[in-house]
């Protein structure tokens, strides 16, 4: 949170009336991906697994 406080990061996002729903934006696509990425290699881990178990 400091370096959006500084300026550092997301500067254009973070100027104005809108600087929280960016923020909120940002976080929100951060928790989506935290939960689509490991969701999306288990199912290709369980399709590998269950070709595997095909062809044995």
């Amino acid at each position: 949170m400091t370096l959006l406080k500084a300026d550092l990061i997301f500067t254009s996002l973070t100027k104005g009336n809108a600087g929280i729903f960016s923020i909120l934006s940002i976080c929100f696509v951060a928790g989506f991906s935290e939960t689509l990425i490991p969701n999306t290699l288990k199912k290709i881990e369980d399709q590998e697994n269950k070709g595997t178990n095909k062809t044995n």
